[in-house]
């Protein structure tokens, strides 16, 4: 459940700073070249770790954009405390202006009441004038557009249970959180969203609490081989061993 704090606060960070201040992100490698290489030999050298580090900032982005940001793993994006607020709002946008396309047989008018009664219990989220919708609101509003078959027909809404009543509170105290969730030095991120959205919390930890990391399915891999081999045939171990790499994955 920690993935976006680990992702949008050390991952792409370190990437952005190691491409825009490499002497400073990683100085002993940036000395080395500059103690040892120079003329177009440190040119060289120096534009192929630049190469390097902008590779790989784009890959993970582009991991990012397969995986995280899809549904329904971006819905963790509620627990954070910098984006939470506006990820709601952009998503609510997304079911006000999309649910039409429903057929009334597909979902009971029920579900979508938290979107159905506006007042100053909820944020400010739809606009008379789209210009006026925050950057920060905007940019996740365009990421949800593309997937509104999932957001809206697949309903992950309705499925994490964050159309029911009890959890309208929540979710109208998150949708007014308009300045960045501050978050003690002696607490965790996950933990503050706890106690500030409780239900809200146990809706995504039903959900996602149990899933297994890739690094611990990796792990398991090599004790499933030595104790697999020993005990079944080779074929079988390999099937076995790719169903595993097959999950590791998604």
């Amino acid at each position: 459940m920690e993935i976006f704090f680990l992702y949008l606060g050390l991952g792409i960070p370190w990437w952005n700073k190691a491409v825009d201040s490499p002497d400073f992100q990683m100085p002993k490698t940036m000395n080395y070249l500059s103690n040892n290489f120079t003329g177009n030999k440190y040119s060289f050298r120096h534009a192929q770790v630049m190469c390097g580090l902008t590779k790989g900032r784009d890959e993970l982005i582009k991991m990012t954009s397969k995986c995280l940001f899809a549904v329904p793993i971006i819905y963790l994006l509620f627990s954070h405390h910098e984006h939470g607020a506006s990820f709601l709002c952009a998503l609510l946008v997304v079911l006000h202006k999309f649910e039409q396309e429903l057929d009334d047989k597909e979902v009971d008018q029920q579900d979508y009441i938290l979107i159905h009664q506006p007042s100053r219990k909820w944020g400010l989220y739809i606009h008379s004038n789209v210009n006026d919708r925050q950057p920060e609101e905007k940019k996740w509003f365009d990421i949800l557009c593309p997937q509104k078959c999932d957001v809206v027909h697949c309903c992950w809404w309705r499925q994490f249970h964050l159309n029911d009543k009890v959890v309208a509170g929540d979710l109208q105290r998150l949708s007014r959180e308009y300045a960045i969730r501050v978050v003690p030095d002696d607490e965790s991120p996950l933990v503050g969203f706890k106690l500030h959205y409780p239900l809200l919390f146990e809706c995504l930890e039903a959900i996602f609490a149990l899933y297994a990391s890739n690094s611990r399915l990796a792990e398991q891999i090599p004790t499933q081989k030595s104790s697999c081999w020993n005990r079944h045939g080779r074929s079988r171990c390999s099937a076995q061993l790719q169903y595993l790499h097959r999950i590791q994955l998604l």
